[in-house]
């Protein structure tokens, strides 16, 4: 049959150890999946960075996606391949001359990655008014969870700008990227109904986004703050069962 080996063959050149190697071709195709799930997977992570090839360039990036690709599970699911490649790079010593050439990487890693989870991220159940409410008369723990689709990003350098200027470049723009550093801001990526969204984090909702973790502190939030965080879906129904 064409394509199997011939086992008399293998083993007059191969010994005793060749009948192993003719009698496991379950194994064979296992090894071709796994690759091709690392090929799947090394595809899937540069479509999760764009602007990070764009900056680094396609050889650079492509040899650091490989080899983090290589410890990759390949029953792991494609959507979330990337997601531990901004803190396995951090872990790599030979990785510190990029912190050093481009002082916002880390920022625009995670803004990158908060960017894919908002867009495959569940959609969440929103916290109502009437469960405050609840919670307010009986007491216990908070109604609400830190939506698990809201990445948060703080930057010393405009990373917004920062990305959307190298994904025009990497649409073939011709446009200048400026680094001048500023006052550290916050910005929030998160999943709306439809689509997703991001914008800077004022210091108040800042500070807001800190109370609500702390149900004592929660209680002295201002009503017109809880509200936004509720509204933006910042915040979503600790019970996502009901």
């Amino acid at each position: 049959m064409k394509g199997v080996r011939d086992p008399l063959n293998f083993y007059q050149h191969h010994g005793s150890g060749g009948f192993k190697v003719t009698l496991s071709p379950l194994e064979d195709a296992l090894a071709v999946y796994r690759q091709n799930r690392v090929g799947a997977a090394i595809s899937a992570i540069r479509k999760s960075y764009p602007a990070t090839e764009q900056l680094l360039g396609e050889s650079l990036f492509l040899a650091v996606v490989r080899e983090f690709a290589a410890q990759w599970q390949p029953e792991d699911s494609l959507d979330w391949a990337g997601a531990t490649l901004l803190s396995w790079l951090q872990a790599q010593s030979r990785a510190s001359g990029l912190w050093r050439d481009f002082p916002f990487l880390n920022a625009l890693m995670r803004w990158e990655w908060g960017v894919h989870k908002a867009y495959y991220a569940h959609r969440q159940k929103p916290v109502t008014a009437e469960e405050c409410a609840l919670w307010l008369e009986h007491g216990g723990p908070v109604p609400w969870q830190l939506n698990p689709g809201l990445t948060l990003v703080a930057s010393a350098y405009p990373i917004e700008a920062i990305w959307q200027t190298l994904m025009a470049l990497s649409g073939g723009e011709e446009r200048e990227l400026e680094l001048t550093q500023q006052p550290q801001s916050l910005w929030a990526i998160w999943p709306t109904e439809r689509d997703l969204s991001w914008e800077e984090v004022t210091p108040s909702l800042r500070l807001a986004l800190t109370s609500v973790r702390h149900p004592h502190r929660a209680l002295a939030l201002e009503p017109h703050h809880l509200a936004t965080l509720m509204v933006r879906q910042w915040l979503v129904s600790r019970d996502q069962l009901a």
